[in-house]
């Protein structure tokens, strides 16, 4: 499958395994691949370009306590509650490790049809891309494709909401891409 990508589209799926490793994380997940495509330029970073989204709009914010980012340490707050009390009334419950979020055991080494470091999501992130490029009747994948099947799965937070705040749906980019590959052919 990965002898249709494109150039782009390469570049994004590893330099997404890239950027897995240097967050530290086990595995690559569909927020990696949207990072990374959004930093590659091509038509899918045009169309988050286009609709407002940057590169550091995606990049995952550093998690405070519990594991919880500033967006929901934020939606906590709003609702009246003080987290700085909740969390200090917890580690006095619980202890100091309380709200450390227990580490994620390795998963088992498994042999499937993408292998390697990605996870399930991003696995059938490529897949849907693959089916996306078929679909418009393209011959390659191009960036725009893997965004199209970012669309079409479920994006974790933050990246889900900040698409969503600048409107930027599954069908707005599938018209998008069609527009700027036929501009391009």
């Amino acid at each position: 499958m990965f002898e249709r990508f494109s150039r782009t589209a390469r570049a994004i799926v590893s330099d997404a395994v890239a950027t897995a490793a240097e967050q530290g994380d086990a595995k690559v997940g569909p927020a990696h691949l949207l990072l990374t495509l959004a930093r590659a330029g091509g038509t899918g970073a045009r169309i988050l370009a286009d609709a407002g989204i940057t590169p550091a709009m995606l990049a995952d914010p550093p998690t405070g306590p519990a594991g919880l980012n500033d967006r929901e340490l934020r939606a906590l707050r709003a609702v009246g509650i003080d987290t700085d009390a909740l969390f200090r009334r917890l580690e006095e419950a619980f202890g100091p490790q309380a709200l450390t979020p227990p580490a994620e055991p390795a998963p088992p080494k498994r042999r499937g049809r993408l292998g390697g470091p990605f996870d399930a999501r991003a696995k059938k992130v490529l897949e849907l891309s693959l089916r996306e490029t078929i679909a418009a009747g393209h011959t390659s994948i191009d960036s725009a494709h893997i965004l199209l099947a970012l669309l079409r799965q479920c994006l974790p937070e933050p990246a889900a909401s900040v698409l969503a705040e600048h409107g930027l749906t599954y069908d707005h980019a599938r018209d998008r891409t069609r527009e700027l590959l036929d501009e391009a052919a």
